[in-house]
């Protein structure tokens, strides 16, 4: 068996400024990294980093250089990634700043990192146990390698005591080596593979040629989504909308911005129709609806509010969005709504889900429709009954974004001096529109009332209203 090379650590302070100047010609894209280019830069004679790594006869060297010098690059990356993670709670959060981190010190470290990974150092792991790979240099790279990978890992473990991802099957797994069959181990991969095809798509700016430009934070919001299933930014933004929403009860409710809403760029309002009558002389003959007609005859609307505002509010000044940066208790408000929760990691949603709401103030479920906007959905609002059979119509013709059919309608109850508007539209949107679910979202749902004719739900819940929507797109 070949002996491993000697142990010739000579003069730290020499074998630093030698680690130094290859750190120094790796910065530079096209100098070649060579012991006597080293021992230049270092201000040495050419024989000295012989004195330190040993002969090249004795396995040292050069290839022992490039080793310690991966070894020292290993170290960095790990203490960033290690930084990032620290004192953040929320597994979401942390991954993101850990992909960050990751991302930056590839970008200034592009050489040394594919060093690091590169196909050398990856020869030498596999030389036998009495060869480089009991070398210190190289034990010393692989242990950083991993404590890099054990960042990651701890936090995909985080993921899985709080239901983010799925769980280990046996904790016994561990015990007896079988690492690599937990589900943590994929996930594991998956992060790290999308880690490093992030980081060399971006330093080798592939993507260019096609116009596409992935800046760190996009990269680190796709690492994220490649473990978790989901985008930090967009779930981030949706749960601060979801939680300054009036109907979840949360301490945030009611934090509506003055001014007119703004509600977002997949959202399109329709003006057109403000002030028609919803339909009065088709609809007066619509079916009795029991004592959803009586109520609303005899009984306040719980859709009218002691609130008038001007149609002319419309778009014309919009207020800011939401705060949309990624939330650090995004995992708390997840677990704490499930309707948020599903809906979150719903793939028919994601899938720019196309949805119909009507409402005749849209400025009074700006932060619902922000919601639904940010998870993936597109919606479209309208006002009244009039604009949505246009919209039901026009989803019927040909060509264009528009034509796709819509998968949900939502409405109100409540228009105008129409009490029961919702109620005495559903035959005509029914009729139009057979297969799609008509869900309504109201301000004060009574039980006692029952589910309308015609309608797959009701509420008056935020969390509910996603529960229903996923439930409507998934067929149930």
């Amino acid at each position: 068996m070949t002996p491993g090379p000697k142990d010739r650590s000579g003069s730290s302070d020499l074998r630093q400024r030698l680690l130094d100047a290859a750190r120094e010609i790796l910065r530079e894209p096209d100098t070649p990294l060579e012991l006597r280019k080293v021992a230049e830069r270092a201000g040495k004679s050419r024989t000295a980093p012989y004195l330190v790594f040993g002969k090249e006869s004795e396995g040292g060297g050069l290839l022992a250089l490039r080793i310690a010098v991966a070894a020292q690059g290993a170290r960095e990356m790990n203490a960033l990634m290690e930084d990032a993670a620290l004192g953040v709670d929320d597994p979401i959060e942390a991954l993101r700043r850990v992909a960050l981190a990751f991302l930056d010190f590839v970008a200034d470290n592009g050489r040394l990192f594919r060093l690091m990974y590169g196909p050398e150092i990856s020869a030498v792991q596999r030389v036998g146990e009495d060869g480089f790979r009991d070398h210190p240099e190289c034990r010393a790279l692989l242990d950083f390698r991993s404590r890099a990978g054990w960042v990651i890992s701890e936090l995909i473990h985080r993921g899985q005591e709080r239901g983010l991802l799925r769980p280990e099957p046996y904790d016994e797994a561990f015990d007896h080596g079988r690492f690599l069959e937990t589900p943590r181990a994929r996930y594991l991969q998956i992060a790290w593979a999308t880690m490093i095809g992030t980081a060399l798509l971006r330093d080798d700016q592939l993507l260019q040629a096609v116009g596409w430009r992935i800046t760190p934070e996009q990269g680190a919001r796709l690492i994220v989504e490649s473990v978790f299933g989901l985008d930090p930014e967009r779930v981030g933004g949706a749960a601060a909308s979801f939680l300054a929403s009036e109907a979840t009860g949360s301490p945030l409710a009611g934090a509506r911005s003055e001014g007119a809403a703004d509600l977002g760029d997949d959202v399109d309002v329709d003006l057109d129709a403000a002030l028609d009558d919803d339909l009065d002389d088709d609809l007066d003959a619509a079916p009795d609806h029991g004592l959803w007609a009586v109520r609303s005859v005899t009984e306040p609307s719980p859709m009218i509010r002691q609130e008038s505002v001007p149609v002319s509010r419309a778009r014309s000044a919009p207020a800011p969005p939401p705060n949309h940066e990624p939330q650090s208790n995004l995992t708390e408000a997840l677990n704490q709504n499930s309707g948020l929760r599903r809906a979150a990691f719903s793939d028919k949603i994601r899938n720019r889900a196309r949805i119909l709401w009507i409402d005749d103030h849209p400025e009074w479920i700006e932060h619902e429709v922000d919601t639904l906007s940010q998870l993936g959905a597109t919606v479209t609002v309208v006002r009244n009954t009039h604009a949505a059979i246009r919209a039901l119509q026009a989803a019927t013709a040909d060509g264009g974004e528009e034509a796709r059919p819509f998968q949900v309608i939502l409405s109100d109850i409540a228009r105008g001096s129409r009490r029961d508007a919702g109620v005495r539209a559903l035959p005509e949107l029914r009729r139009l529109a057979p297969d799609v679910p008509v869900v309504f979202f109201v301000d004060d749902y009574d039980s006692s009332l029952g589910l309308p004719p015609g309608a797959s739900g009701i509420t008056n819940r935020m969390d509910e209203l996603l529960h229903l929507v996923v439930d409507a797109l998934e067929g149930r």
